[in-house]
């Protein structure tokens, strides 16, 4: 698996399909992006969690195809990193997916200590 980026322009078409229930996407999105997810509403959405110092990540297979999303926070004064707005295509949950969660995964955020939100 391989984090990078998320690209609006290459993998909004991509991740707006992988929840497809109003009430799941509800507690996905905490209610700051309606349902069904649209471009602009989105990119809005994006756009502040910039200004909160956030970053979008996308993970990519083997395959170079978008399998996850993400938003991750630093807090610069303790070193602790926080990743929010989590969300795995349908078909990545099944399986062996153990390589999500190594810590080598994550080193590359800057972090000392990295947690999930939910």
């Amino acid at each position: 698996m391989k984090l990078r980026a998320f690209d609006i322009d290459k993998d909004f078409d991509v991740i707006r399909n992988w929840i497809t229930d109003a009430r799941t996407y509800a507690m996905w999105s905490a209610n700051r992006i309606g349902f069904p997810m649209e471009r602009k509403e989105f990119e809005d959405f994006l756009k502040r969690q910039r200004e909160e110092g956030d970053s979008a990540f996308a993970a990519e297979n083997e395959d170079e195809r978008i399998v996850g999303f993400f938003l991750y926070g630093k807090n610069e004064e303790t070193m602790e990193g926080m990743l929010k707005f989590i969300v795995v295509r349908q078909e990545r949950l099944s399986g062996n997916n153990s390589n999500c969660s190594k810590p080598k995964h994550f080193i590359l955020l800057g972090a000392k200590e990295i947690s999930l939100t939910g």
